[in-house]
């Protein structure tokens, strides 16, 4: 299996980033239902493990949060665009339930590597065009507010057509 914790997005905003992604250049777009927002990445897991994983994210106390869209980013490799993604303003309450996260799982051998950088991922791209960043910046981003008030053990499954996510189990407040 393959997990990570993550916030699903409520459906407004998910059709708000689908018309962020009808303004974007040529880009494999994440499919609206996919959107999420990664508190930790897991990796490969037995399924005994994941009954371990539910019992320790059972501890973590989930708030009703208020988050907002920021700006729109990428991410590189070796100098070239690889992922289109719009940020998120931070609130300490997220912040504490990331560290929450972490804190529960490491015991069970998951440690993060990664600083956490909350962001929704728009799109995937392999090759671009030198203006694509340009094009980019030409795109306006609504700071749109909304609630949420759990998050999901996922399990995400390869193929050759993308991945594909499951929710394993949620974790409300």
């Amino acid at each position: 299996m393959r997990l990570f914790v993550a916030i699903n997005l409520p459906n407004e905003i998910r059709n708000y980033l689908k018309s962020i992604q009808d303004q974007l250049p040529n880009a494999k777009m994440t499919k609206p239902k996919d959107f999420h927002l990664t508190l930790q990445f897991l990796g490969d897991a037995e399924a005994a493990q994941a009954l371990e994983i539910k019992s320790a994210l059972y501890q973590v106390f989930m708030p009703r949060l208020k988050l907002k869209l920021g700006k729109m980013g990428v991410f590189k490799r070796n100098g070239d665009v690889s992922v289109v993604w719009i940020g998120l303003e931070i609130p300490e309450e997220l912040k504490r339930v990331q560290s929450e996260v972490e804190e529960q799982l490491a015991p069970l051998g998951f440690l993060s590597d990664k600083e956490f950088k909350p962001h929704l991922t728009l799109a995937r791209v392999k090759y671009c065009e030198k203006s694509f960043e340009e094009e980019l910046g030409k795109i306006e981003v609504m700071l749109k507010e909304f609630e949420v008030n759990s998050f999901s053990l996922m399990e995400s499954h390869l193929s050759s057509e993308g991945a594909k996510y499951e929710e394993i189990e949620n974790f409300a407040s």
